[in-house]
């Protein structure tokens, strides 16, 4: 166990160090206390050199901090040169007891990576109003073989994307992001912004009770589901609710016997609210009820959405509702004044 009561910072000054890389193996980094942070990235890019200072955690290292940054501000003047400040876990743990922030509001030449393999967790404990992960501005994640992002249960943050976030999330081949909800603040909405979340194979958990994923400008904020697509986990005993756009043809799976609810989504503008509905236009892909509750009010699907409902599963619709092929042997439950002709038992 190396212990280190000081800020640490990977990278401080870029043009010295181009490339600072420390590695934590097979031992515990124990660094820092309250309001000390570990950053990766200095302050200034570089003007000889694109640099990617980097801490990587492999073969059962641990890295223990209060605040973790992957990224810091930036200055775009001056003939600089782009920075890649990374992160990169493989058989390995990371935890912040307060907060994860990947990016910043700076400029587009700090531009943070966070790669997270097989067997690597990132994970943020903090429970207070600005607690929890924050994605900001240029920010890749990869969580990929069973790596897992994880925000505390009672954040009231959850995954944060800043006004000025922009990048890609890709979950794949059995990554997890684990976390309360998906949020933004509703008064600082940039429309030149785009942050899209891709999964193929990938997982997405709510841990929250009662959560709602609601986003300023959920058209920048989209999930696309590629081939092997989705599974949103919502446990026993939780409701989620979720107004993200869906995109793509990837396939959907509600897992875990609590309820996940599809609402129309709402674009923020300031202080001025747009419904949009339609959660899922424009994605094609088969959803699959496997456990607990999906539940669609009125307005959020469209024809193109087919579900099936596996045994002991229930699909509600709730108002007016338009959607295409519903199978399985689940349950159907529909409310209001439409019909719900369906090829699976009604109730």
């Amino acid at each position: 166990v190396y212990s280190q009561t000081h800020f640490l910072q990977i990278g401080a000054r870029y043009e010295a160090a181009a490339n600072a890389e420390l590695e934590v193996a097979n031992c515990t980094l124990q660094q820092g206390g309250s309001g000390i942070h570990l950053l990766v990235g200095g302050t200034t890019p570089p003007t000889t050199a694109a640099t990617a200072p980097t801490l990587r955690v492999v073969e059962n290292g641990i890295v223990k901090c209060d605040t973790l940054r992957i990224g810091n501000k930036g200055h775009s003047n001056d003939g600089r040169l782009p920075v890649f400040p990374t992160l990169a876990v493989t058989n390995g743990t990371v935890e912040a007891s307060f907060s994860v922030k990947v990016g910043d509001t700076g400029d587009s030449l700090v531009q943070p990576h966070v790669y997270l393999g097989a067997n690597a967790q990132l994970v943020a404990k903090g429970t207070s109003a600005s607690a929890g992960i924050e994605m900001g501005n240029n920010s890749y994640l990869e969580v990929a073989d069973g790596g897992l992002l994880k925000g505390n249960g009672v954040s009231t943050r959850g995954l944060y994307l800043t006004y000025k976030t922009c990048g890609e999330a890709h979950v794949l081949r059995g990554g997890r992001i684990a976390v309360p909800y998906i949020s933004s603040d509703p008064n600082y909405a940039d429309t030149s912004k785009q942050f899209n979340f891709f999964f193929n194979g990938g997982e997405l958990e709510f841990t929250a009770d009662n959560g709602c994923s609601i986003v300023s400008l959920p058209l920048n904020r989209v999930l696309t589901l590629e081939e092997d697509g989705l599974a949103m986990i919502v446990d026993a005993g939780k409701r989620h609710t979720f107004t993200l756009p869906v995109r793509g043809t990837g396939a959907f799976a509600k897992r875990g016997a609590g309820e996940c609810v599809f609402v129309p989504g709402r674009e923020y503008r300031g202080n001025v609210t747009n419904e949009l509905g339609f959660v899922t236009a424009g994605w094609s892909g088969l959803s699959t009820v496997e456990e607990g509750a999906l539940t669609l009010v009125a307005g959020a699907a469209t024809n193109t959405l087919a579900v099936k409902v596996l045994d002991g599963a229930v699909l509600q619709i709730d108002g007016a509702q338009t959607i295409g092929a519903v199978s399985g042997g689940g349950t159907v439950r529909g409310a209001g004044t439409t019909p719900v002709a369906l090829g699976c038992q009604v109730s």
